[in-house]
C-alpha cells in the first residue's frame, strides 16, 4: 500500500497545477455536464457555413494529404474496417457501439479518418454520406458514448469539415437534407468539444482540440463559430510554442505522434487566422527536417516511446543522405549515410515531465539499419490496454540498453503513467563526416550511475557502458535483432548473420559476464507480433563495471 502511495506521489508531483485543478473539476462535472447537456444548446440563427465555401468552391480539402494511410475503400463500403491490424465486419445495427472491441479500435472508428479512403471511389460521397447520417442518427451524446469524448470528436470534426466542405463540397451543397443535418451536427459536436477541452491532459490531446476548433472557425460563420475559432487559434499558438522543441521535434518524443503533429501544423497553416498561419508556417520546415531524421531509409519510423508504423501519414522520405545529424533538444542523435545506412540513439528525456503518458523506459537505446536492412530494432508498441504486452513494451528490458537489478530506468506503470523519471545528461557529442562519438549518463538507477558511450562509423559500432554503484548489482544488457537475423554464439563472441552481410560482436568486461541467446516480440505496428532473436549479456558485480560491446560489419 505504501509503495503504491509513493508511486502515485512520484507521478502526480510533476503535474501542472492547471492539470490537477482540471482533473478534480472533470470528476465533478462528468455527472453534471454530460455531452447531451452541451449538445442540447439551441442552434443560433447566425450559424452557417462560411461564404468562402460556396457550392463551386473547393479551396480546401484536395490540397491536404490524408492524415492516415488509406485502407481498402471496397472494404469500407461494405462495412469492413481495419484498425490496429484487426479487421471487423460491423453489423449496421450496432456500427457505433461495440463494447467488445478494444477501446483504441473503437476510437479509430469514431475518428472517421477512414473517410479519406473513399475519395478514390466513384461512390465515395454516397458511402461517406451514409455513414455520417448513420452516426448522427444512432450515436447519441449519452454519458459514456465513445464518439462524444473530446479526442475522437476533435478528429471527426476535422475530417468532416475538410471532406464534406472540401473534397465533396459540391455534392454536399446539392443534397439539401444532408447539408442541413450535417451543419447542425457539427454545431452540436463543436459545442460539446468547446465545453470539454482536455486541459487535464494537455499535450497532443489539447492541440487536437484546438486545431478542431480552429477548423470550425474557418469553415463556419456566426458568433459561436467566431468564438470557437478564436479560442482554438489562441490555444494552438500557445501549444505550438510549447510542444515544438527548438530542434523541430514534438516534445512527447514519439516519432509517430510527431508525424501526426506535422499534419496538424500543416492544416493550421491553411485554416488558422493570420497569426496562427504564420506561427504554423514557420514551424513546418524544421518539423519536416526532424521527421526525416527519425525515419529509416525505407521510410519506417524509429520506434522510440509509443510508436508504430501505418498509423499516421509520414512526409515522403528524402532520397539523398543526411549525413551525421542531431536533435539536441529532443535528445536524438544519429547518422543517415550513403548505401541506406542509418543509426539513431536516444539520450534525451522520456518526454515532458507533466505528460509522459507515451513514454517508455528506453534511455540509451538505439536502432541500427545496415545497407537498407534493419539490424538492431526497438520493440515498438503492440497496444495501449493495460496488459502484459503493454508493460513489456514500456519496460527497459524491451529496449537495447542497460538494466540494473531488474528495474526500469523510469518508473513506468499502468498504461500511461510514470513515477520516478530518468534524467540523462549529455557529456559529449562529436560529429564527424560519416562518424560520431556520443556519451551521456543518467540517474535512473540512483545511487548507481549509468554511463554509455556510442562510437559509430559506417561499418562499426562500439558501446561502452560504465557503471558505478554500491553493494551487489545485477547487470543485464540486451540487443534486440530484427526478424531474420540469426545468431551464432562462439567462445570468442557472437556472429549475427543477415543474408548479404554478417556482424561480428565481441565483448570486453572488467567483471565476469554471461552471453545468452533469447527471443522476444517485435511489434512495428499495433497488434502485430513477430518473434526475433535477442542477445542477453548479464553478470553480477560490486562497486564498478565497464562493459565494451563492439560490432563490426563484414560485407
Amino acid at each position: 500500500m505504501f509503495q503504491s502511495i509513493g508511486r502515485l506521489y512520484r507521478t502526480i508531483q510533476h503535474l501542472k497545477p492547471l492539470q490537477i485543478g482540471w482533473q478534480i473539476r472533470r470528476r465533478f462535472e462528468k455527472w453534471i455536464l454530460t455531452p447531451r447537456r452541451f449538445s442540447r444548446r439551441r442552434i443560433p440563427n447566425d450559424w452557417c457555413l462560411s461564404r468562402r465555401f460556396s457550392c463551386n468552391n473547393k479551396t480546401l480539402g484536395n490540397d491536404i494529404i490524408p492524415p492516415v494511410p488509406c485502407q481498402s475503400w471496397e472494404d469500407v463500403e461494405r462495412g469492413v474496417f481495419c484498425f490496429l491490424n484487426r479487421s471487423e465486419e460491423l453489423p449496421q445495427i450496432s456500427l457505433w457501439n461495440n463494447p467488445g472491441l478494444p477501446r483504441l479500435w473503437q476510437y479509430n472508428l469514431h475518428y472517421f479518418d477512414w473517410l479519406w479512403s473513399l475519395i478514390r471511389a466513384d461512390s465515395g460521397f454516397a458511402t461517406a454520406r451514409r455513414y455520417a447520417l448513420d452516426w448522427i442518427e444512432n450515436h447519441q451524446p449519452d454519458r459514456g458514448a465513445t464518439g462524444w469524448e473530446p479526442y475522437p470528436t476533435s478528429l471527426r470534426l476535422m475530417n468532416w469539415t475538410l471532406l464534406f466542405f472540401g473534397h465533396w463540397n459540391e455534392e454536399t451543397h446539392n443534397d439539401e437534407k444532408f447539408f442541413h443535418l450535417l451543419v447542425n451536427s457539427i454545431y452540436r459536436q463543436s459545442s460539446c468539444l468547446a465545453g470539454q477541452l482536455e486541459f487535464q491532459v494537455l499535450a497532443n490531446h489539447l492541440l487536437e482540440n484546438a486545431v478542431a476548433l480552429s477548423s470550425v472557425g474557418h469553415f463556419f460563420e456566426g458568433v459561436d463559430a467566431n468564438r470557437w475559432g478564436e479560442l482554438g487559434n489562441r490555444i494552438a499558438r500557445e501549444q505550438l510554442a510549447e510542444q515544438i522543441l527548438p530542434d523541430g521535434h514534438h516534445f512527447e518524443r514519439s516519432p509517430m505522434y510527431h508525424a501526426r503533429v506535422c499534419w496538424l501544423v500543416d492544416l493550421l497553416s491553411k485554416v488558422g487566422d493570420d497569426n496562427t498561419k504564420h506561427t504554423a508556417t514557420t514551424q513546418i520546415p524544421k518539423m519536416k527536417s526532424a521527421m526525416e531524421k527519425m525515419c529509416h531509409p525505407n521510410g519506417s519510423l524509429a520506434l522510440f516511446n509509443d510508436c508504430a508504423n501505418s498509423i499516421y501519414s509520414v512526409p515522403s522520405k528524402i532520397e539523398t543522405p543526411l549525413g551525421v545529424w542531431s536533435l539536441p533538444d529532443s535528445g536524438y542523435y544519429g547518422a543517415k549515410l550513403a548505401g541506406e545506412n542509418y543509426i539513431v540513439c536516444d539520450c534525451g528525456n522520456i518526454g515532458p515531465d507533466y505528460q509522459p503518458g507515451h513514454a517508455h523506459a528506453d534511455t540509451f537505446s538505439f536502432e541500427w539499419t545496415i545497407d537498407g536492412r534493419p539490424f538492431i530494432t526497438d520493440t515498438g508498441t503492440f497496444e495501449y490496454a493495460n496488459s502484459k504486452e503493454r508493460r513489456f513494451d514500456r519496460s527497459t528490458s524491451s529496449h537495447n540498453t542497460i538494466q540494473i537489478n531488474g528495474r526500469n530506468s523510469s518508473e513506468v506503470w499502468s498504461s500511461f503513467r510514470v513515477g520516478k523519471r530518468c534524467f540523462p545528461k549529455l557529456s559529449r557529442w562529436a560529429p564527424g563526416f560519416a562518424s560520431f562519438e556520443l556519451e551521456a549518463e543518467h540517474d535512473g538507477y540512483s545511487p548507481t550511475v549509468c554511463r554509455r558511450s556510442f562510437s559509430y562509423d559506417i561499418s562499426r559500432l562500439q558501446l561502452c557502458d560504465a557503471l558505478e554503484g554500491e553493494g551487489e548489482l545485477h547487470l543485464q544488457s540486451r540487443l534486440h535483432f530484427a526478424p531474420g537475423v540469426k545468431l551464432e554464439i562462439h567462445d570468442g563472441g557472437v556472429v549475427a548473420n543477415l543474408e548479404s552481410f554478417q556482424v561480428e560482436i565481441t565483448f570486453q568486461s572488467s567483471k565476469p559476464i554471461q552471453i545468452l541467446r533469447d527471443t522476444s516480440r517485435y511489434s512495428p505496428e499495433f497488434g502485430l507480433a513477430i518473434e526475433r532473436e535477442v542477445l542477453l549479456i548479464q553478470g553480477c558485480f560490486a562497486g564498478s563495471l565497464q562493459l565494451i560491446t563492439s560490432m563490426t560489419v563484414k560485407r
